[in-house]
């Protein structure tokens, strides 16, 4: 009976193991921190500019200006404080819009010093006309910052906290788990089969497509990457941390 007993124990902390673990995992990648680090990791800031810079010429072009006009006038600032807002906002639940007269005010400053570079004589019309300009350019720093993260990560909100939570459960249940089976070699059984859970389940998502994102932003497709890489990688080192541990303890269970 008390072998029976050992082997249902064995089967559900395998189970606990498995779970707790993604749960670990998953209020690690929710959290504000993640995101950011993931935003640094990747460069996201440093290649949208280029995106950014090259979805402008489209507004440069039919309004007079050269072609390469915003290439070196991207505001690497603002991406940077609106993408950490738009994370911190979203995933705080607070309510948050993007400083578009802040940005709007940044590109009119270089429109009108460039005209003013040219001699061209500013009136109350071909003023409007700039600030219809600035206005459009911004709309391409929205799109690379406060739609993609705010917009996106809203949804996602309070979830760190509540799988920490579910985390926390989970190793208090697996505390009292080992307890019971501490010297069992089902103790054995259950850290080698949580450990293969986790690398097959790893596995498996890579096969079913982890990284081949239709995104043809090439600055989000290396942030989703980079995210998803990191997110892997973990379970995969706690999936090899259980086996490596449940392999120590059939050594010592031989001795």
């Amino acid at each position: 009976m008390k072998k029976i007993i050992y082997i249902l124990l064995s089967f559900f902390m395998a189970l606990i193991i498995f779970v707790g673990s993604l749960s670990f995992v998953g209020a690690v990648v929710t959290s504000s921190t993640y995101l950011k680090s993931v935003v640094v990791v990747s460069n996201y800031v440093k290649k949208v500019e280029t995106e950014i810079a090259e979805s402008l010429k489209s507004v440069a072009i039919p309004s007079g200006l050269p072609e390469n006009f915003f290439d070196d006038k991207i505001k690497t600032e603002f991406i940077k404080n609106t993408v950490n807002e738009s994370i911190n906002s979203a995933l705080s639940g607070k309510t948050y819009q993007m400083p578009n007269e802040e940005i709007e005010a940044l590109i009119l400053e270089d429109l009108l010093l460039y005209a003013k570079e040219k001699g061209v004589e500013i009136n109350e019309e071909s003023e409007k006309m700039l600030k219809e300009t600035a206005k459009l350019s911004g709309s391409y720093y929205k799109n690379y910052t406060y739609n993609i993260f705010y917009r996106a990560l809203k949804h996602i909100k309070g979830i760190s906290t509540k799988l920490t939570i579910v985390f926390v459960v989970f190793a208090a249940v697996l505390i009292l788990m080992v307890y019971l089976l501490k010297g069992k070699k089902e103790l054995i059984y259950a850290l080698l089969s949580s450990g293969a859970m986790l690398i097959i389940s790893v596995v498996l998502i890579i096969i079913g497509g982890a990284f081949k994102l239709a995104i043809k932003s090439y600055a989000l497709l290396s942030f989703a990457n980079f995210y998803i890489g990191i997110l892997l990688a973990f379970i995969t080192l706690i999936g090899i941390a259980a086996i490596l541990y449940g392999t120590k303890k059939v050594k010592d269970f031989i001795k």
